[in-house]
């Protein structure tokens, strides 16, 4: 008995750009946009809106492997993408993204990665609920992090200061997973110095603002962790508690938490929602702090002023020294550090976003010169397409809440302040929703390709659309006569 076998060659993705099982990331030079899509990741630059590179893994593991998970190091020389199959695989950019190094010892997807402070280290989550800490040097696998009892969402590598264990700057990964859990690891000696263990449904992601944890969940809070080393005198070589409870972030959403984004100057934070929202946060200083708690206090005052017979300097006074030592005892309300400035209402449905290096510029106008910020970030949609939007605002230079005689006032957001625009969009040539049939044509130098929104005709060799037209509910589609035109059933 004889076996014979067809003989393929896999071809291009044909007009997709953004997956919706992969988060996108930014170079830290903020010039392209890495996302995966199926087994590639689609380079795009952000200064043209076009893709730049799709690259590939050669390798027969990977040609059905989807694109799971994207990180870069700082220095933008090596992206690394993991993929479903469990396989991490790290790209020479400087090469032309050659792979350079492979590593294969996870069961099942790869979740996120994450490079340390000095990017000699690489870790790495998994589904398989495993943690693996890489030397990305020496290619070989130094710990495996075991303690997760589901799938991993998120790490990230922080230094802090140890006090307790007379370590002094300690190296340390923070981890959560679908187990309602967060670990902080420390790396020296792969053990958990502390579970954070009080949330009751599953973590979707964090992110570290200057001492304070902020956490996203299933049940649609922003929950606030602050660090603080523990005291050799009061330490114990038992668990300890270096991330404490502040309570939560009062949010214009109510639905669950995607994702948590902190902008590279971290006075900005984006939170995403699955009902297609993305809420800023403006992190105020210590001094807008300050007024904004003798705001709450001044205005809880007011009504009693009669009552206290309180003048409006004796009152300021006496607020004043009141939130002095709340401020210097740390027990304020930590909510009060975050004011939200606006919210963005998507379109289509948002799957993740990424801040893009920001610049400040000098803008005139009525004859006076100032300084505004810009914040550029990049929306994957679940439409296959991508956006870059620019924020503009002098908020974040300017205090929110500040003092005013013997009272304290607060600036409203308005469009001289603050403003959203779009300023490209990559959409390229793709089907916007999924695909339902293919036909090729009797020369098989064309083929038909539908999905629930449009038709599109194709050139077999160089993959460019010739002709799409929008059209819903389309049952089937046909070459007729010779391939002279092209017949559509709806």
């Amino acid at each position: 008995m004889v076996k014979t076998y067809l003989k393929y060659q896999l071809k291009d993705v044909v007009g997709q750009i953004s997956g919706k099982q992969s988060k996108a990331c930014v170079s830290n030079d903020g010039k392209f946009l890495f996302t995966g899509c199926n087994e590639y990741v689609i380079v795009i630059d952000v200064k043209t809106g076009q893709i730049a590179h799709k690259i590939r893994a050669d390798s027969l593991n990977n040609q059905k492997s989807q694109v799971t998970c994207i990180t870069i190091d700082k220095s933008n020389k090596q992206l690394v993408a993991g993929y479903n199959n469990g396989t991490i695989i790290v790209y020479d950019i400087f090469e032309g993204y050659k792979v350079s190094k492979t590593f294969s010892l996870h069961k099942s997807a790869v979740t996120c990665l994450e490079f340390n402070t000095s990017e000699n280290l690489l870790a790495s989550g998994s589904k398989d609920t495993n943690i693996i800490v890489w030397d990305i040097i020496g290619e070989s696998a130094l710990y495996r992090l075991s303690g997760h009892k589901d799938g991993i969402t998120k790490i990230f590598f922080k230094e802090i200061q140890l006090e307790s264990f007379d370590e002094g700057l300690v190296e340390v990964l923070i981890s959560s997973a679908k187990d309602n859990t967060i670990k902080i690891w420390n790396i020296k000696n792969q053990e958990t110095i502390q579970t954070i263990a009080d949330l009751i449904h599953k973590v979707t992601d964090f992110a570290m603002s200057e001492n304070i944890l902020l956490v996203g969940s299933y049940d649609q809070k922003l929950r606030l962790y602050q660090f603080q080393p523990i005291k050799k005198e009061t330490a114990s070589k038992s668990q300890n508690n270096y991330f404490t409870s502040k309570g939560f972030v009062n949010r214009q959403s109510n639905a669950k938490i995607i994702s948590i984004s902190i902008s590279h100057d971290e006075k900005l934070i984006s939170i995403l929602s699955n009902d297609n929202t993305i809420e800023f946060l403006k992190v105020l200083s210590s001094k807008e702090v300050k007024y904004r708690i003798m705001k709450t206090e001044l205005d809880k005052n007011e009504k009693n002023e009669k009552r206290e017979k309180l003048l409006m300097k004796e009152r300021f006074e006496e607020v004043s020294e009141k939130t002095k030592n709340l401020l210097k005892n740390k027990e304020f309300n930590y909510k009060m550090k975050y004011y939200s400035l606006f919210k963005f209402i998507g379109k289509n449905k948002l799957l993740n976003l990424n801040f893009i290096k920001n610049t400040g510029i000098i803008f005139s106008s009525a004859g006076k010169t100032g300084s505004k910020n810009i914040y550029k970030f990049s929306i994957c949609l679940g439409n296959n397409s991508v956006e870059l939007y620019e924020l503009t605002t002098s908020l974040l230079e300017q205090n929110i809440f500040y003092k005013k005689g013997f009272t304290v006032e607060e600036k409203k957001a308005d469009e001289d302040n603050l403003n959203v625009q779009k300023i490209s969009s990559l959409d390229t040539f793709g089907h916007r929703e999924v695909l339902r049939h293919i036909n090729f044509s009797e020369r098989e130098n064309l083929f038909l390709t539908t999905s629930n929104d449009s038709v599109k005709l194709w050139n077999y060799s160089s993959l460019n659309v010739i002709k799409g037209i929008n059209l819903d509910s389309i049952i089937s589609t046909a070459f007729i006569l010779n391939d002279k035109f092209v017949k559509y059933f709806i």
